[in-house]
């Protein structure tokens, strides 16, 4: 398989699913002028085309759903994988400067031959909490 195979069929499976949603709603349109042109039929008859049309109905209002909630989940996820992004790169950085701090908590201490600073050791103590 090549890398654009994944592709492809994530492309072909979003086309079925949205033509099979807008003829869902198609057909529910057509059953809605349908049963307005039946207003006068006997009451068993109509039962019986209420009963199916509330079938189409959900299967219509569930297709409109995906149509217009797809826009709208897309959108959110990709906001989502930015920050994603975002917290990752800040994760690295944050493992960065506490290697750093620790390295030159390290570095002081044995040019000292004694602690480190106050503020230095205070900073080490921070890094050796949040990045163990």
């Amino acid at each position: 398989m090549n890398a654009t195979t994944p592709n492809n069929s994530n492309s072909f499976k979003l086309r079925a699913a949205v033509l099979l949603a807008v003829g869902a709603i198609v057909l529910y349109v057509v059953a809605d002028i349908y049963l307005f042109k039946k207003l006068d039929v006997i009451q068993e008859h109509w039962d019986k085309a209420l009963f199916l049309y509330k079938g189409i109905e959900a299967i219509a209002l569930a297709a409109a759903g995906f149509l217009f909630g797809r826009e709208v989940h897309r959108e959110r996820a990709e906001k989502a994988e930015e920050r994603a992004d975002r917290n990752e790169q800040g994760v690295k950085d944050g493992h960065q400067l506490a290697g750093a701090v620790k390295a030159a908590a390290q570095q002081a201490f044995t040019t000292a031959g004694a602690t480190p600073p106050t503020g230095l050791a205070t900073l080490e103590k921070l890094a050796n909490r949040l990045f163990p």
